[in-house]
């Protein structure tokens, strides 16, 4: 199921007591978007025109997949002025390495998946390529799903 298009009360969503879990968490960093603004926002807060501009995308789709990430607490917002500067959550642990970061999200059943991207500013490499790193005890969800 694609989080962005499909809106049922099956979702996760940690505000209606649907616990983020992996393969919801992983569905959702799915999207090209949504991992694209986790990246910039990696590097440093940002305005939803600064990562329009930055994405090449509308502000509109911007907001849209701002939003579904913030009701999984995945993104903190806070009001500057006129315009609201989005943030990585402080749920999200994010550790800086050279042109790299490694994004540790620890989930509602203690669950840890550690995610290591290149920065935005760095050149991208085939050897940069994206790394995730799910607990096995995690995988059984994958086969059967909950």
């Amino acid at each position: 199921m694609n989080l962005s298009t499909h809106h049922n009360h099956q979702q996760a969503n940690p505000k209606d007591g649907n616990p983020l879990r992996t393969d919801k968490l992983l569905a959702l960093l799915g999207g090209n978007v949504r991992f694209e603004l986790i990246r910039h926002l990696a590097e440093q807060p940002q305005s939803v025109s600064c990562l329009a501009e930055k994405l090449d995308q509308s502000i509109g789709l911007v907001s849209h997949n701002l939003r579904l990430l913030r009701q999984h607490e995945l993104v903190d917002v806070k009001p500057n002025a006129r315009q609201r500067i989005y943030s990585l959550s402080k749920q999200i642990r994010c550790e800086k390495v050279d042109e790299r970061v490694r994004l540790v999200f620890t989930l509602p059943s203690n669950d840890k998946i550690a995610l290591e991207i290149p920065l935005p500013s760095s050149q991208t490499t085939s050897s940069q390529v994206p790394s995730i790193q799910v607990p096995t005890n995690n995988l059984s969800r994958f086969t059967n799903p909950a």
